[in-house]
């Protein structure tokens, strides 16, 4: 029998034991409460984890009721005793302006992709409530009076 210590981390509120598995918050939450808890971008098993899109952030707390700091769960270590907290208002407004910001610089084909309707950007911008549509729309209209102003 092991006499190593159960190391324990909570998400939620709820206690989950850390296994040898969870190098970060991201596979710690994944593997207890699923793939849709958390949302992400750059996440991809074929590459090291660096929290470039900083969608997967979450809070953490270390210590109950403590004061939380927000992090990229994919890079950041799952530790004994941190309190996770995957939703709440301020991660979903940090999210969808995340996911907006992406938006503004994407190409809007999506009905010429070869990856419409399995594509992660529109996945998670669908999960967040945002409409691609009027994200198109609102750069149209930017891009037309940049286009007047160089014009006149």
């Amino acid at each position: 029998m092991s006499s190593e210590k159960r190391k324990i981390a909570y998400i939620d509120g709820k206690p989950y034991e850390i296994g040898p598995n969870h190098t970060s918050i991201l596979k710690f939450v994944k593997s207890y409460v699923g793939e849709k808890k958390v949302p992400t971008l750059c996440d991809d098993p074929n590459l090291a984890p660096y929290g470039a899109c900083r969608v997967c952030s979450v809070e953490v707390a270390l210590e109950k009721d403590g004061p939380t700091r927000v992090v990229a769960s994919c890079h950041t270590p799952v530790a004994e005793k941190q309190h996770i907290f995957t939703t709440n208002e301020a991660l979903t407004s940090l999210r969808k302006n995340i996911v907006e910001l992406v938006l503004t610089d994407h190409p809007m084909e999506c009905d010429t992709c070869e990856v419409n309707n399995n594509c992660e950007l529109q996945t998670v911008a669908s999960d967040l409530e945002l409409k691609i549509t009027d994200i198109t729309v609102q750069n149209n209209i930017r891009e037309f009076q940049e286009t007047l102003l160089t014009i006149t």
